[in-house]
C-alpha cells in the first residue's frame, strides 16, 4: 500500500510520476484529495511515493503473552521454536511474533528469516549490550515491527569497535529490511560506534517514548524515513534524522514530538523533507551563536530536493541555515521559530509561502532564494544583513535604481503580513518585485549604502499595503509601472529610534502612522489611503515636518544621493 505526498522527487519504489498543480495530499489509503496551489513554484509539480507500512499483518497475535519467548538471564538465552540459541547470541530463523525479556550482558538478538517473512518484536524490559555487533541485528525478513511493550524500558548499547571490526553493523539497532517501531513503552539506544537507528531500507517511526544517543546519526532510514507519532529525544554527534540515499531518501514527519540535538544537521535527506505535523525542536551545530569549521554543515532541515511543510511546530537554532533545500521550499502552514547563523530559509529556486506564522529572532539573511513568493502567512524577520534577498547564489549582491540592466530574479505577493527588521536591504531583489495584496513592512537600515528597498528592474504595485523606512542615501519606491499610488518621502536629518511618524489627510485622518525603534530618515508608503490629487502632512515626532500633494502614481517627497548601494560584504561562508 502507497501513499502520494505533494511534492518533486523521486518516489521510494524508484520511479517519478508526474503531474501539475493543483497538488494532491493524502494522509490515508483513501484516494488523494485536490489541493489548491497557485501559488507553488513556477516548476511542475510531480507526485512522491511513500510506502504505506503498517505492524507486520501476516504475525497474527494480540498481545506480547502470545508471541514465543526469548528470555535473557545475563550470559544465558531461554527461547521458544524460531529461534537458535549459541551462547549469548540467538537468531530467530522463522517469521512469526517474539517477545523479548531480561537482561544480556555481551551479546546480540539476531533475525534471520526469509525476505518473505515478516517479524514482530515485542520488547518488554530488555537491555542488551554489545561488544562486537548491534545488539539488536536484523539480518534479513520482510519487515519487522518492533512493539515497546506498555510500561516497559528497553536499552541497546554497544561500544567503540577497532577499524578490524568496521564491516559489522554499523548501530545498536540494525536492520536490513524495512523496520517499523510501535508501542507505548520506553527504548534507549546509546550508539558508542556509529549511528543509533538504522535501515538500509525503510525506518517508520509509529509510537513510543525513544532516547537516542549516538556518536554519528541518531536516525537512519536510508531510503525512507517516516515518524508518524511518539516522543524522540536525541544527541548525535553526526546528524539527527537522515535518509541518504542518493537522489531517494525522503524523510516525512506526520507527528510527534522530537528533540534533537547534533553536531551536524537536524533532518537531513538526499531527495525530500515533508513535514505534515508534530513538533521539532533542533539545535545543529552549537546553535545560531556557533562557530562552524569551513568543511561543517549544521541546518535545521536539509534536502538535496525540496522540502514541503504543511503544518506542524518547529524550532530551529542552528549554526547554519535554518530550512535549506538545493531544489524549492514550500509552506503551506505551520509555526516557526527561527535562529540561523546563516540563512533563515535558503532554496536555490523557490520559496513559496502561503500560510503558517513565521518568527525569525536571528538570522544573516531571513529568506533566500532566485525567486520568493507570499501568498499568505504571518513572517518576522530579523536579520543582520538583507531580510528578504531575491538572488542568483552567483550574482552580485547589491541593486541600483529600477532600470533595464537587472537580474531575472523576482519578489513576489499577493497576501499574508511581512515584518522585516534589517541591518543591510530591508528587500533585496536583484530583478523585479510584484505586489498585488497583503501587508509589507520594512524597517530598513540606519547607515546610507543600503536601503529599505533594493530592485534592479521594477517595482509594480498594484494592491496590499506597504510601508518601508530607512536611510535615506539610497532610498527606492515602487516605479511608474504600478496602479496603486506610493510616495517615498526623504526627511531633512535622521530621526531618532522611538520617534513617531504619520502621514496624515486633509481631514486630520492618519492614514498611516508607525514608531520605528530605529533611527530613519525616509518612508515609504503606498495604501488605499494614498490618493492622487489630494494633499497630505508628513508628522514627525507630533509635529508637521512637511507636506505633499500626490501629484502622481509615484510621487517623491525630498531628495536623495544615490542609487541603491551593496549588501553587507561579511558574509559567513557557506559550506
Amino acid at each position: 500500500m502507497q501513499r502520494l505526498i505533494a511534492g518533486c522527487f523521486i518516489g521510494v519504489l524508484g520511479f517519478i510520476t508526474a503531474c501539475s498543480a493543483p497538488l494532491v495530499t493524502s494522509t490515508s489509503s483513501a484516494a488523494p484529495t485536490q489541493t489548491s496551489a497557485e501559488s507553488v513554484a513556477e516548476q511542475p509539480a510531480t507526485m512522491i511515493n511513500i510506502p504505506q507500512l503498517t505492524p507486520a499483518a501476516a504475525v497474527v497475535v494480540t498481545s506480547a503473552a502470545e508471541a514465543i519467548p526469548i528470555e535473557l538471564q545475563d550470559d544465558q538465552i531461554s527461547a521458544g521454536t524460531g529461534v537458535e540459541v549459541n551462547g549469548t547470541v540467538a537468531t530467530i530463523t522463522s517469521g512469526g511474533a517474539y517477545r523479548i525479556s531480561g537482561q544480556l550482558q555481551a551479546g546480540s538478538i539476531v533475525v534471520n528469516a526469509t525476505t518473505t517473512d515478516d517479524v514482530t518484536l515485542y520488547l518488554d524490559g530488555v537491555t542488551i549490550h554489545s561488544v562486537e555487533s548491534a545488539p539488536l541485528y536484523i539480518d534479513r525478513a520482510g519487515q519487522v515491527t518492533i512493539v515497546l511493550v506498555d510500561g516497559s524500558i528497553n536499552t541497546l548499547s554497544d561500544e567503540a569497535r577497532t577499524a578490524d571490526q568496521s564491516s559489522a553493523p554499523n548501530a545498536a539497532l540494525y536492520s536490513d529490511a524495512d523496520l517499523v517501531i510501535t508501542g507505548e513503552g520506553q527504548l534507549i539506544v546509546a550508539a558508542h560506534f556509529n549511528d543509533g537507528i538504522a535501515s538500509t531500507k525503510g525506518l517508520v517511526i509509529e509510537d513510543g517514548h525513544i532516547q537516542v544517543t549516538a556518536v554519528d546519526d541518531g536516525l537512519r532510514g536510508k531510503e525512507y524515513l517516516l515518524l508518524r507519532g511518539g516522543q524522540i529525544d536525541m544527541t548525535a554527534g553526526g546528524d539527527g534524522f537522515t535518509a541518504d540515499a542518493d537522489g531517494q531518501g525522503v524523510i516525512v514527519i506526520e507527528g510527534g514530538q522530537v528533540t534533537i540535538t547534533a553536531n551536524g544537521d537536524g533532518v537531513q535527506a538526499a531527495a525530500d523533507i515533508v513535514v505534515q505535523g508534530g513538533m521539532l525542536d533542533i539545535i545543529a551545530g552549537g546553535g545560531s551563536t556557533a562557530t562552524l569549521s569551513a568543511d561543517a554543515s549544521a541546518k535545521g532541515l536539509k534536502a538535496a530536493g525540496q522540502i514541503i511543510i504543511n503544518d506542524g511546530e518547529i524550532r530551529l537554532d542552528v549554526a547554519e541555515d535554518g530550512l535549506h533545500a538545493d531544489t524549492s521550499i514550500t509552506i503551506n502552514g505551520g509555526t516557526f521559530t527561527i535562529a540561523a547563523a546563516d540563512d533563515a530559509i535558503h532554496a536555490e529556486q523557490q520559496v513559496t509561502i502561503t500560510a503558517g506564522e513565521m518568527n525569525v529572532t536571528d538570522s544573516y539573511e531571513g529568506i533566500e532564494g532566485q525567486h520568493i513568493r507570499i501568498d499568505g502567512g504571518t513572517i518576522t524577520i530579523i536579520a543582520s544583513d538583507d531580510a528578504l534577498n531575491a538572488a542568483d547564489g552567483s550574482s552580485t549582491q547589491g541593486g541600483g535604481f529600477g532600470g533595464m540592466g537587472g537580474g531575472q530574479w523576482t519578489l513576489t505577493m499577493t497576501g499574508g503580513t511581512l515584518t522585516v527588521d534589517a541591518g543591510g536591504d530591508g528587500i533585496d531583489v536583484n530583478g523585479s518585485i510584484t505586489m498585488s495584496g497583503g501587508v509589507m513592512v520594512v524597517y530598513g537600515p540606519t547607515e546610507p549604502m543600503n536601503a529599505a528597498l533594493d530592485y534592479d528592474r521594477a517595482f509594480t504595485i498594484s494592491g496590499g499595503q506597504l510601508i518601508a523606512v530607512g536611510s535615506a542615501g539610497m532610498a527606492m519606491a515602487p516605479d511608474t509601472s504600478s496602479t496603486q499610488p506610493a510616495v517615498l518621502i526623504n526627511l531633512s536629518t535622521m530621526q531618532a529610534a522611538g520617534t513617531s511618524l504619520a502621514i496624515v489627510n486633509t481631514a486630520g485622518e492618519s492614514i498611516v502612522s508607525l514608531t520605528p525603534t530605529k533611527s530613519y530618515q525616509s518612508l515609504v508608503y503606498s495604501g488605499t489611503g494614498l490618493t492622487v490629487g489630494e494633499q497630505y502632512q508628513v508628522v514627525v515626532g507630533g509635529t508637521v515636518n512637511t507636506s505633499f500633494v500626490q501629484t502622481d502614481i509615484i510621487t517623491r517627497v525630498g531628495t536623495t544621493t544615490g542609487p541603491g548601494g551593496p549588501g553587507n560584504p561579511m558574509r559567513p561562508p557557506r559550506p
